[in-house]
This record gives C-alpha cells, sequence and structure tokens, in this order.
C-alpha cells in the first residue's frame, strides 16, 4: 500500500511531467527562453527543455512570487530589452 501523502505526490509530479511537455511543444521555435514563478516547477520545465535538447537559450531561472500578467509582461520586456534587446 502506499501511504496517502505519496500516493498525492506521485500524481503531483505526473501532472508536472504532462504540463512542462506541453509548455516545451509549444514554445519549441523560442530564440530564447526565460523561466520565473514561485514554485518548483520551473526547475522541472528548465530540465525537460535540456533533456529535449531544445535549441533555444535558456535563460536564468528566477524566484518570483506570484504576479499579474501586466506585471509579467513588463518584466520579459525588461529583461530581453537589456540582454540584446530581442524584444522590440
Amino acid at each position: 500500500m502506499i501511504p496517502a501523502d505519496a500516493g498525492r505526490e506521485q500524481i503531483l509530479t505526473g501532472q508536472r511531467h504532462i504540463y512542462s511537455a506541453e509548455v516545451v511543444s509549444v514554445v519549441r521555435q523560442a530564440e530564447a527562453i526565460l523561466i520565473f514563478g514561485p514554485d518548483g516547477a520551473k526547475g522541472e520545465l528548465k530540465k525537460r527543455f535540456v533533456s529535449d535538447r531544445h535549441g533555444a537559450h535558456i535563460e536564468p531561472v528566477e524566484s518570483e512570487d506570484a504576479m499579474p500578467d501586466r506585471q509579467i509582461a513588463v518584466k520579459v520586456r525588461e529583461y530581453f530589452s537589456l540582454e540584446g534587446g530581442l524584444i522590440k
């Protein structure tokens, strides 16, 4: 028998694998990717990009608290405009 907590952890791990595979498939053509967010899923996502030998340059993984969409857009624009002007 699997303890309830271990069973929940297995389900969560499976969901993260599915999520990261879907994200990688959607942004596969990107030249560079900035990964940031409030929890451990960002590390899983970076591992998936690396293991899939994705050609994009993976920008540093950054921890951030929850942010509204507008604040996320500002962060991405600022980061990439400072890193060589990828966003115009």
